[in-house]
């Protein structure tokens, strides 16, 4: 059965690039609007989350899918982070663009703007390379970073699939195209193409190496920003834990993570199949989500772009970074895309949408241009 899938959409797919199609930008859109507060160098450490209310320190350090694996925590609640490869260079990772990010203070009452994208690797199975080649992904990735240097952004996050296979060269690829165009706090989400195929399973090894933890958050300008790991297709218990301690605060919260949980099925179902979603602790994580009033969840792995709701909490789906768009359902609104999100002084969050045309103009949509959100 399984095969049987994979032959069929790989066809799709297959045909899908030969006869050129990709999406007019006459689609529906949202992007919202974000405020901030950064209260100093302990609201830094336990941004990291290097000290999360409520747990024994070292606590977090027993899962090899938390931040503080192999690492050493110090009496003052510091944390010695693993050796990193020399190959790889310390500026993107996570803590030292939070370090950047934490010097962007203002008075408050303050605004904050910040960009979501996701899915930009190039297409990796041999066949489709002929119809859709890497350097296409790559102009696109270009064309976004390019449109986003101009808005004046906090920072950006990218919600996973940086690379085709895991591969450090691939990595070492992406940072040398981040070097000369991303001039902000540039963070990421684990996607399911960072994970290496080893002796002991799919494993982030090189990931971590390159950006830092898989789970983290931080807060800045009245929100906490909280990535989880969904690469794997799953959130274990320990996580659900941890993303538990995380989201008790007052504070206004967004949570970036790579893989749709399975109940938003207006992007994870198509004809008899349940793909596209995660499926093992996805319903603690949305009854989660929905008790702690999260704001809004952004994803990616789904190629393209969509608005949905589940249980009172909206979902933003922003994958067109430059990866072979879905050819077909689940994702209705298929258009490389980025998001702009602002709050202003006041704190109204608003959400624009960037969408990239075949012709290479970008053009600009407030998301009342979309279908409204689906409720379930």
């Amino acid at each position: 059965m399984k095969w049987t899938v994979f032959v069929f959409s790989s066809w799709i797919w297959f045909c899908a690039s030969v006869w050129g199609l990709s999406p007019e930008a006459s689609w529906e859109s949202q992007a919202h609007l974000f405020s901030i507060q950064f209260d100093g160098a302990q609201d830094l450490r336990r941004g990291l989350g290097l000290v999360v209310p409520g747990f024994t320190r070292g606590t977090l350090s027993t899962s090899s899918r938390f931040i503080l694996r192999n690492s050493q925590v110090h009496g003052a609640g510091t944390v010695s982070p693993p050796p990193i490869p020399e190959e790889f260079p310390q500026t993107w990772r996570t803590e030292n663009q939070i370090r950047v990010l934490g010097e962007k203070e203002c008075p408050a009452p303050c605004s904050l703007r910040f960009a979501v994208m996701g899915d930009s690797r190039p297409e990796r199975k041999w066949f489709l390379k002929p119809f859709y080649p890497p350097k296409r992904s790559g102009e696109i990735f270009h064309r976004i970073l390019k449109q986003a240097q101009g808005l004046g952004l906090d920072f950006s996050m990218h919600v996973g699939d940086l690379v085709s296979n895991g591969k450090p060269e691939e990595y070492q690829a992406f940072l040398d195209v981040l070097e000369p165009k991303v001039s902000w706090p540039f963070l990421t989400v684990v996607g399911n193409h960072e994970l290496l195929e080893t002796q002991g399973g799919n494993l982030p090894v090189h990931y971590e190496e390159a950006f830092g933890p898989l789970n983290y958050f931080f807060d800045f300008r009245g929100f906490r920003f909280v990535v989880v790991n969904t690469a794997d297709y799953d959130i274990t218990g320990e996580e659900l834990l941890w993303l538990e301690k995380v989201l008790d605060t007052p504070l206004r919260k967004v949570v970036f993570t790579h893989t749709p949980p399975m109940q938003v099925t207006a992007w994870t179902e198509f004809l008899w199949l349940n793909e596209g979603g995660f499926e093992e602790g996805s319903q603690g994580f949305t009854d989660l989500l929905a008790e702690r009033r999260v704001e809004r969840v952004y994803v990616g792995h789904l190629h393209g772009f969509g608005v949905a709701e589940y249980k009172g909490v909206r979902y933003v789906l922003s994958a067109g970074g430059g990866s072979p768009l879905y050819p077909w359902k689940p994702v209705k609104h298929r258009f490389y895309n980025f998001v702009l999100v602002e709050v202003d002084s006041r704190g109204r969050l608003q959400e624009t949408v960037y969408l990239l045309y075949k012709d290479g103009r970008m053009v600009t949509r407030p998301i009342s241009d979309f279908a409204a959100p689906l409720r379930f």
